[in-house]
């Protein structure tokens, strides 16, 4: 069993990579909306979204798709996610009509989840706003995200925990009192990671941040709450494994499932 123990570890260390592209927690957004100024109003065929540190745009790059982060067009829009934005932004659109057209350099919004205004004319695009949410409907709708976000995490390391408790010959009232220790280590440390990326509006340095510090809280939390009868060593090992294997599992999900709402 032992054995087992230390290659379900090894593997878990083996996957830290994935902390760095993989979550499940909140991130900035965006949404860009078409508005027709000409006479017909060709869909968008493909789109790029480059970021710029000054209104030059002279070192403009385009957003990566790096993890859940990316920029994606439908026929009338645009949406994107991110870690973080540049200080501006500027859109490069290819239509059906085979005209690409660039828009303007425009400032990056500070809010979580920013709507754009494109005015799209014959030969270029116009772009604005920035406004953040503004309906009661927006605001339950990422409420709702952040419970469904926490419920997914929290059944990820249950399950998680379980089977490494197992492994570890943990049985009977001690293996209750831990899983149910497990899942309110983890709506602890969840909450405050939801809070700090809503507070600092994301970047990849606070996402790194918040994993590194949950790992440590949810280690020291566990250790603590079972009166000191877990080690500290091992309530580290399993909080390590269970963020792992969250952040890991949060990749496939944050690429289908988050990326839709």
């Amino acid at each position: 069993m032992k054995k087992i123990a230390i290659i379900l570890i090894i593997l878990s260390f083996l996957g830290l990579p994935l902390v760095a592209l993989a979550d499940i927690g909140p991130k900035p957004s965006a949404d860009f909306h078409f508005n027709y100024e000409m006479a017909g109003s060709p869909t968008i065929v493909s789109g790029t979204l480059l970021q710029c540190s000054d209104t030059s745009c002279s070192d403009a790059k385009p957003l990566e798709a790096v993890g859940p982060q990316r920029f994606s067009c439908e026929e009338k829009s645009c949406s994107s996610m991110a870690y973080s934005y540049g200080d501006y932004l500027k859109l490069v659109i290819k239509f059906s009509d085979g005209v690409e057209r660039t828009s303007n350099v425009f400032k990056s919004s500070d809010s979580m989840n920013a709507r754009y205004t494109v005015q799209v004319f014959d030969d270029y695009l116009s772009a604005g706003g920035g406004s953040g949410i503004t309906e009661p409907s927006q605001a339950l709708g990422l409420l709702f995200l952040g419970l469904y976000l926490g419920l997914i995490t929290m059944v990820i390391e249950v399950v998680v925990g379980l089977i490494f408790l197992l492994i570890t010959r943990v049985r009977g009232e001690a293996l209750l009192k831990m899983i149910g220790l497990i899942a309110l280590v983890n709506i602890i440390s969840f909450c405050l990671f939801y809070a700090l990326l809503w507070l600092t509006n994301g970047g990849l340095i606070y996402y790194i941040a918040g994993e590194v510090g949950v790992i440590i809280i949810e280690a020291v939390l566990l250790y603590y709450f079972s009166r000191k009868t877990f080690s500290l060593k091992r309530s580290f090992v399993l909080s390590l494994i269970m963020n792992i294997a969250s952040a890991g599992l949060g990749l496939l999900v944050s690429q289908g499932i988050i990326f839709s709402f």
